[in-house]
């Protein structure tokens, strides 16, 4: 692809992430108005023969764990059955807009809709953007026969309609991958920034503080907290100039090393460090070859000039990825 061809995609795609495809924040909007706002009344889903059934009804929203919980279980399934992590991302996108209509809020009020519009809307992803394409019974399968086949496809038809058939959303590692390809910077070092951001994005994806943030600046300030730790060896001072002027001229904030969005770093770091805890405790302690002694926090790595040797820039992004939170 032409570089004309990139920096015109990037365009349309900044212009899509503040426009129809920009996010907010509808459980403290629910909640902070339960009976009715302007994202819908709480009432239960038409047209659906199992929802009148429901016992899991209640008066209050339900809370983002809620949302935490169905996209950690979208990963796992993406992970087992060979599906583009990429493909999660696309289907959050369907939830949270999804959850923001009319037709959407009743799912916040109901525990087994929330689970069938998340489910439904990996379906469609998967549909759309993976080579092989599942049927609805998968879907009724994974649900443990909660859900009929007639339940995911009606709810499909739902979910698109209110989304206005807006289903190619510019996700953050879309974005990450344009700026790489607009700057001068070897395959190599590219593959390494791309698979080190895409660990901060997916912690983004997760965490619904992130939810209303724009993809383009996730994207930028996963490549800005990668290129920090990376020395002169694995990033020339040409490439990390090229990156960083390609950062100012086609990201969101154009002030990439102001306090704004230092401050952004520091939030996605924070969510890689609780995932490296959660990581350590799952292996029971087990050590990386890329130790440091540096207890300090974020801010001050960032002042300070540590950087990751190329002995760990060669040996992969999960061991460079070690190396950054161990700056903590």
């Amino acid at each position: 692809m032409m570089k004309e061809e990139i920096i015109s995609q990037l365009e349309t795609m900044r212009r899509q992430e503040s426009g129809p495809y920009a996010c907010r924040d509808y459980f403290n909007q629910q909640r902070s108005d339960s009976k009715e706002c302007k994202f819908g009344t709480p009432t239960p889903l038409q047209n659906t023969k199992w929802s009148n059934k429901s016992s899991s009804q209640q008066s209050t929203p339900l809370r983002p764990s809620s949302r935490k919980k169905m996209i950690e279980w979208c990963y796992q399934i993406a992970d087992q059955c060979k599906f583009e992590r990429e493909s999660i991302a696309i289907a959050i996108s369907y939830l949270d807009r999804f959850l923001m209509t009319k037709s959407g809020a009743p799912a916040l009020y109901d525990r087994k809709t929330f689970q069938l519009v998340a489910m439904t809307c990996l379906y469609t992803a998967i549909k759309l953007f993976e080579q092989e394409v599942i049927d609805p019974s998968i879907v009724v399968h994974l649900s443990r026969g909660t859900y009929t086949e007639d339940d995911v496809t009606g709810m499909e038809m739902i979910i698109l309609s209110a989304l206005q058939w807006r289903v190619q959303p510019p996700t953050a590692m879309a974005f990450v991958g344009h700026f790489l390809a607009l700057a001068d910077v070897t395959e190599q070092t590219k593959n390494l920034i791309m698979e080190v951001a895409r660990v901060q994005v997916e912690n983004a994806v997760i965490e619904y503080n992130f939810m209303n943030v724009k993809p383009s600046m996730i994207a930028a300030a996963s490549i800005l907290n990668t290129i920090h730790l990376m020395d002169r060896n694995s990033l020339p001072d040409g490439s990390r100039c090229s990156l960083s002027l390609v950062l100012e001229q086609h990201g969101s904030n154009r002030f990439i090393y102001g306090t704004e969005m230092m401050n952004f770093r520091e939030r996605l770091l924070d969510t890689v460090k609780g995932d490296n805890e959660v990581s350590s405790k799952e292996q029971q302690g087990t050590t990386t070859a890329c130790k440091t002694s540096s207890s300090t926090t974020m801010s001050t790595s960032v002042q300070s000039n540590k950087t990751v040797s190329q002995i760990s820039v060669e040996r992969g992004s999960r061991q460079f990825l070690d190396s950054l939170v161990s700056l903590f």
